[in-house]
């Protein structure tokens, strides 16, 4: 381990290199989607902003199986509450990043799965009921 310190490798790493970085896996699950999408849409466009402006900073260099659930959350969370609908799309693009790697055996499970939602902030916009007349219908 500390031969592979001093020569610059992270011991934690099972093999070196073996996985791709996140931005490497972004540009291939964008190129596979973009056969589905619309042509002049805007699909494209809004995946590679979203991921570039906000998880390409933070997560870009790392490596796919290196990427845990608590770097997810450090994407989302500063953009939680005042972005609400880009926080659902980062999320969703980091997902999809991140089945892919799943899909082809570079980690076991995807780190922006539904048990993160547990530990985000809830996302839904307060719900406001319509008062109710003396009768009990609504008005």
């Amino acid at each position: 381990m500390a031969r592979a310190i001093t020569e610059g490798h992270d011991p934690r790493r099972r093999s070196a290199c073996t996985a791709p970085t996140f931005a490497e896996v972004c540009e291939t699950v964008i190129a596979a989607r973009a056969g589905n999408w619309k042509s002049g849409g805007r699909a494209e466009e809004n995946w590679c902003v979203t991921l570039r402006d906000y998880a390409l900073p933070q997560n870009g260099d790392m490596y796919v199986d290196a990427i845990a659930s608590a770097d997810t959350m450090d994407v989302l969370l500063p953009i939680g509450f005042t972005r609400r609908d880009t926080a659902r799309s980062v999320r969703q693009g980091i997902g999809a990043v991140m089945r892919w790697a799943v899909a082809q055996g570079h980690r076991p499970d995807n780190p922006a799965s539904d048990a993160l939602s547990a530990a985000l902030p809830n996302n839904a916009w307060p719900c406001r009921h319509q008062p109710e007349s003396r009768s009990g219908k609504t008005q």
